[in-house]
């Protein structure tokens, strides 16, 4: 998985929408960092909102100092997300309008 902090191998994770659930959502976690480095929520047409698409990736990330496992601190130290702007579906819009 490539993202702006780096080349990660990573796990794709996927839900996909239920009966009552307009939404899927996709992570990969890469094991060897510790650290979800992608995210992708898309709420479908039948979502009370609407269609939506949210992208999260990790742009920054630094390997931990003498690492330790089980410390919180070292598993989130030097991890920076951004969140992309919302994409609507431009069909959608322009039938809208």
């Amino acid at each position: 998985m490539i993202v702006p902090a780096g080349t990660f191998t990573a796990l794709r994770l996927e839900s996909s929408p239920g009966t009552n659930n307009a939404t899927s959502t996709t992570f990969w976690y890469s094991p060897e960092a510790r650290v979800m480095v992608k995210r992708i929520y898309e709420r479908t047409t039948d979502h009370y909102l609407g269609y939506g698409k949210f992208t999260t990736e990790l742009v920054r990330y630094e390997r931990p100092v003498g690492r330790r496992p089980n410390s919180a601190f070292h598993l989130t130290a030097g991890l920076v997300f951004a969140r992309a702007a919302p994409q609507v579906n431009a069909e959608r819009s322009a039938d809208a309008a």
